[in-house]
């Protein structure tokens, strides 16, 4: 199961408009935001997190990441 997905943004406060309109429907709120991120999430469990791009580099792969959630241990070290 995926935790929770990371993607950056040129504008932040303009992305944070777009996933509030896009998200609100599926029941994610923002959880946490400050100058540096914004959070959205459901319950407490932070889910989507969008951060500042860095530069002019492009934006694929630039501070994304995908976390999965691991039920133990033992699982981890199979997966990896």
């Amino acid at each position: 199961m995926i935790d929770h997905v990371s993607i950056a943004a040129r504008d932040l406060p303009r992305a944070v408009e777009f996933y509030k309109a896009c998200l609100e429907p599926l029941g994610y709120s923002v959880q946490h935001q400050d100058e540096e991120q914004a959070i959205f999430g459901a319950d407490g469990h932070w889910a989507f997190a969008i951060y500042p791009a860095q530069g002019d580099a492009p934006l694929v792969g630039q501070r994304g990441h995908v976390a999965f959630k691991s039920p133990s241990q033992l699982a981890t070290h199979a997966f990896h």
